[in-house]
């Protein structure tokens, strides 16, 4: 009874079908995330370790700087999950989650991943 929606990166805050549904922003270090950005295309898309991290530096990593200036997707959303090893709840609120079984369940969920135990990295492919 609850559709869900999953919009990634920028989508979170420029389509209007997210606004009534609950936001999850997944917060990853820089440095992280070009680790795993560079270990994903290296395997996956076969590309030079100097042309991913060149284009993290010219173009992915500069376009994310001003989406999070421009639009804060952090403050709008309702869950901030920190996400080095395991995920860590930093911040959650479930005013947009329906009052029914299916919005518990996401609820119990989302507050699951803030055990010290915690699901693989996204993005790391093992």
């Amino acid at each position: 009874d609850v559709p869900a929606l999953i919009a990634e990166g920028i989508f979170m805050r420029r389509l209007r079908a997210v606004e009534p549904h609950l936001r999850i922003w997944l917060d990853v270090p820089l440095e992280l995330a070009l680790d795993r950005l560079l270990r994903r295309d290296l395997r996956d898309k076969a590309r030079a370790e100097a042309e991913v991290a060149r284009r993290a530096r010219e173009r992915y990593f500069p376009a994310q700087a001003r989406y999070r200036r421009d639009f804060h997707p952090m403050a709008a959303a309702d869950v901030v999950l920190e996400n080095e090893a395991v995920f860590r709840v930093a911040r959650a609120s479930f005013e947009r989650l329906p009052t029914t079984a299916s919005g518990r369940a996401i609820e119990d969920f989302v507050l699951s991943l803030g055990s010290s135990v915690g699901p693989q990295p996204f993005g790391t492919g093992d």
